[in-house]
């Protein structure tokens, strides 16, 4: 006697496809195809990530606290990566950005802090050429 086809299941969504699914879509992968590779539906998806950002926004606070506290510990071992991402993140610094190379092979760097009322012309610019040798100006 002939069966009939039985169609895929969908599977049910749990922490790691949720995982899975914020790592996905992070990288650039359309809701659609994420749902599509994990074996979920759109309402599946769609739920899962919805309740994934709900509980990233109830834990914010807890999050900020725990990485201002990692960034303290590393700060303690001479490493300013964590609040140098923090700060960047937030917008009250700017990442480095490359600088052209000076004729000579020198490479410009830019020293000083932007206080509320100080014009931008208030830090140093200082020019280190590959022998080591130094100028400054500003």
């Amino acid at each position: 006697m002939a069966t009939i086809a039985e169609k895929p299941r969908r599977k049910k969504k749990g922490p790691e496809a949720t995982a899975a699914l914020v790592a996905l879509t992070e990288n650039g992968m359309t809701r659609k195809d994420a749902g599509r590779v994990l074996g979920l539906s759109k309402a599946q998806v769609d739920a899962a990530l919805d309740e994934a950002k709900l509980e990233l926004q109830a834990r914010a606070a807890e999050y900020a606290r725990l990485h201002i506290q990692a960034a303290t510990v590393a700060a303690e071992k001479g490493k300013a990566e964590p609040a140098q991402w923090a700060l960047e993140r937030l917008g009250v610094v700017q990442p480095p950005a490359p600088q052209p190379v000076q004729s000579g092979g020198g490479t410009v760097i830019k020293i000083g802090i932007a206080l509320p009322g100080l014009s931008h012309a208030a830090g140093q610019i200082i020019t280190v050429t590959p022998d080591g040798a130094t100028t400054s100006e500003g």
